[in-house]
């Protein structure tokens, strides 16, 4: 990209890294016309970022200075680096990734960057690229779209499966479609035994596979592939918390009777449950989940035994008719 057309900074403001990195490949292409220097805002910006700032280019090619996690600068540094932004920087583009959470559908920027004379500047000249994210609703999109990508063909309801067993993060989708674009070398085309082999190597479906198994009463897969775990499923814990955490979220707000966006192939079963438990029942979901998390957090039990806890609430609880269907 031809330098007169840079932007003479630019701000990327998302909580996924790996959207983040797509946006300044496709504006920027660091590649090829451009150079690429990485500073961790964590890490505070070092001498070599302000040296970076002043040089001048010798051979017309722009230097790209990304700046990761930038919302967690100083006060002070946002400052400077302000006022260094007011004045143009010939062949030099800094990129400064805000990649805070968001709220109510905007950025939860801290106060001394959302009053930045050149954030709202960036804005006038459209110098800001922001997305939220990935959530449920927009995953399934993301995969379709990773698939045609790179040529992979797939039927509609597998792009649904994957959605549910992979994180809303870009990069988790993107090494896993990595992993089944070299499985499916030949010919591009996704079958489901395909599939299923990969989950059995995924983290992420394999617990979705063990929350499946507690939600059906299916006790005996669920210890199953407890017990089939190297490590005797420690490892699960936490990311089993937060999986179980979302699913009770949704089922309460089935419950509630609030809009609630579900791939089809689950839509039945999740109300379904949902039904029988009742708010008593995806309150009690809650409690043994506020009760482990404390119980490992506080020292008072080591992950293992904690998990065979959870499991055993949430099959008593997932066995036992809760309030009948409403």
């Amino acid at each position: 990209m031809p330098m007169h057309t840079l932007p003479g900074f630019f701000f990327c403001i998302c909580p996924d890294a790996g959207l983040i990195k797509a946006c300044i490949d496709e504006r920027f292409n660091p590649n090829t016309e451009c150079r690429t220097s990485v500073f961790w805002a964590d890490e505070g910006l070092d001498q070599k970022f302000w040296n970076a700032l002043g040089l001048v280019s010798m051979d017309n090619r722009t230097q790209l200075l990304i700046v990761r996690s930038a919302h967690l600068l100083s006060a002070a540094t946002w400052k400077a680096l302000s006022s260094s932004l007011s004045v143009p920087h010939a062949g030099v583009l800094p990129v400064l990734c805000l990649e805070c959470p968001w709220e109510k559908n905007k950025p939860k920027l801290p106060a001394a960057v959302a009053k930045l004379k050149c954030l709202s500047f960036a804005y006038e000249k459209q110098w800001v690229w922001s997305s939220p994210g990935l959530d449920k609703r927009s995953l399934k999109n993301f995969v379709q779209q990773e698939l045609r990508r790179r040529g992979l063909r797939a039927e509609n309801s597998m792009a649904a499966y994957l959605a549910e067993i992979t994180l809303p993060d870009a990069t988790a989708v993107k090494n896993l479609l990595d992993q089944l674009a070299l499985a499916s070398a030949e010919d591009g085309v996704l079958s489901w035994d395909m599939l299923r082999q990969m989950a059995a190597c995924t983290p992420e479906a394999v617990i979705f596979d063990l929350v499946r198994c507690l939600e059906q009463g299916n006790a005996a897969g669920a210890w199953k592939m407890l017990k089939s775990s190297g490590d005797g499923g420690e490892s699960f814990l936490f990311p089993l918390l937060s999986l179980m955490a979302r699913e009770a979220r949704t089922l309460w707000q089935i419950c509630a009777g609030e809009q609630v966006y579900l791939p089809g192939f689950l839509e039945s079963e999740k109300k379904s449950l949902a039904r029988r438990l009742g708010f008593e029942g995806v309150a009690a979901i809650f409690e043994a989940i506020a009760h482990t998390e404390n119980a490992v957090k506080s020292g008072e039990r080591q992950p293992l035994p904690a998990l065979e806890g959870l499991l055993a609430s949430l099959v008593k609880l997932f066995q036992k008719p809760q309030n009948a269907e409403r």
